[in-house]
């Protein structure tokens, strides 16, 4: 389970659900006119991370960077549709004691242990990744740098120089595994042999789904279910003679995982290039109900919008759904438009509650469920959504 006070997450964040249809959405990414990046000022080689990490309802800005020891941190002091980052230095910045001593900084925040509250990995220049466990919470995070056994990723060595971890649910066990890219093109993939709460990492190279991708050179992942298929794309920033964005369609199932690379007209991300080092990550910006494309470039962080190809005039008409709170202790609030069917289950998948026809603006009584980590499953006769809900 949770730690076992939920060390106090009492704030009301909203989780902001993109509801896919049956059959494949197919985006186009273009360059944001307005950029609210735009502030983000740095050495070189951004890599950025995308958190909501005082459980505001929106998206912070970390960012990582090459020949520099410091984590810069942005908040958004704008709202969620409408976003505007500001530079956060001293106390203000969480990560204000972050200090790498390598030249080479590249964040993911997880929630490793299942908590409640973001956690911290960082590649560094040399083959280690560190952790900065949140000992805080949801809502005033506590970075503590954790070292040796306590680092769960202390045992993984890297084979090159500027790693970099990014964490999916390779095999539908409901924790997370990691890949590790480095500036060589290598992947490493390492499966979550311990639990959601209790993490411990093995190397896998036998069932790695992505290790004959063939590069040569600086890497990083990002991972997003791109077509809306219920299943996690990988989308890869790889900086070869021209930087560029490879896109990795899942092929196989929740279960397992294989990423079949598509190019050409099938790579929505051909088009997009930057100058010497592209590092991707997906969130949605605007709060249009799709998922944006951020990317890290030498110099700076641009945004790329994600607008449905087959309706490039309307690119808002996804059904957005909220629930809210989260974490909550008595009641759930869905917000939608859709009516739809609601499923809470626990961490092994088992059903526990359930209402059928729910129409929106939804009232779920979940007082009688313990403390603990479910999922609550909102589904219709065109969408299907799953999420991680906390009662404490």
């Amino acid at each position: 389970m949770v730690k076992s006070e939920i060390k106090s997450i009492l704030a009301i964040s909203c989780l902001l659900l993109a509801i896919p249809d049956g059959t494949d959405a197919q985006y186009d990414y273009k360059l944001a006119t307005i950029n609210p990046f735009a502030p983000v000022s740095l050495f070189n080689y951004a890599s950025p991370a995308l958190v909501d990490i005082d459980a505001d309802g929106d998206f912070d800005l970390f960012v990582g960077q090459y020949a520099s020891n410091e984590m810069l941190f942005y908040r958004n002091t704008g709202t969620r549709s409408n976003p505007a980052y500001t530079q956060q230095t001293g106390s203000d910045n969480p990560l204000v004691n972050y200090r790498n001593n390598s030249g080479c900084c590249a964040p993911s925040f997880v929630d490793i242990d299942g908590d409640g509250d973001m956690d911290m990995f960082s590649g560094v220049w040399v083959n280690i990744i560190r952790y900065f466990r949140n000992d805080g919470n949801a809502m005033n995070p506590d970075f503590v740098w954790v070292t040796d056994a306590m680092n769960p990723l202390d045992q993984v060595l890297t084979e090159g120089i500027c790693t970099y971890p990014a964490f999916m649910d390779f095999d539908g066990d409901m924790d997370m595994d990691v890949f590790i890219t480095d500036a060589d093109g290598n992947i490493l993939f390492y499966e979550n042999t311990g639990t959601r709460n209790e993490p411990k990492f093995t190397r896998n190279e036998a069932e790695n789904p992505i290790a004959t991708a063939g590069l040569s050179a600086r890497s990083k992942i990002a991972f997003h279910d791109v077509n809306e298929d219920g299943l996690t794309d990988a989308v890869i920033g790889h900086d070869l003679s021209s930087p560029e964005l490879l896109y990795f369609e899942n092929t196989g199932s929740k279960q397992a995982a294989k990423f079949t690379k598509k190019t050409g007209i099938d790579n929505p991300f051909r088009d997009i290039t930057g100058p010497t080092s592209v590092a991707p990550v997906f969130a949605d910006i605007d709060n249009d109900g799709d998922k944006d494309l951020v990317l890290g470039t030498l110099q700076s962080v641009r945004l790329y919008e994600a607008v449905q190809s087959t309706d490039a005039n309307n690119p808002d008409s996804d059904e957005t759904i909220i629930f809210y709170p989260n974490p909550t202790q008595n009641k759930l609030t869905i917000s939608g438009t859709e009516i739809y069917h609601i499923e809470i289950l626990n961490e092994q998948g088992i059903t526990l509650t359930q209402s059928l026809n729910q129409s929106a603006n939804s009232d779920i009584d979940v007082s009688d469920l313990p403390k603990g980590v479910y999922f609550v499953k909102l589904s219709s006769n065109k969408r299907s959504s799953i999420e991680k809900l906390i009662i404490y």
